[in-house]
């Protein structure tokens, strides 16, 4: 998960057993929607 103030208010609020914090800027390919593989194979 990103590590914004609001997905660190998720992950306190719900408690995991573990949480990945993942250094992200908005304009990265995967931030928002994933990977599409099959649009993105020349990369």
């Amino acid at each position: 998960m990103a590590a914004t103030r609001e997905m660190i208010a998720i992950a306190r609020r719900v408690k995991p057993a573990q949480v990945t914090l993942v250094p992200e800027h908005p304009n990265e390919l995967t931030t928002t929607g994933g990977v599409d593989v099959v649009r993105h194979a020349d990369l």
